[in-house]
């Protein structure tokens, strides 16, 4: 899934892990969307 561009320079794997809530409880949650429309919706937002 870290694969994904969401722009030019952007992937979600960046989008969804640069947060201080995510380095803090990263092994507790889940960052990722778990579905493919809420994929959609953040590239789209980035472009």
């Amino acid at each position: 899934m870290d694969n994904i561009k969401l722009g030019k320079y952007l992937f979600l794997e960046e989008f969804c892990t640069c947060t201080k809530t995510y380095a803090k409880y990263s092994d507790r949650i889940n960052p990722y969307p778990q579905q493919p429309e809420s994929i959609e919706a953040i590239y789209l937002i980035n472009n």
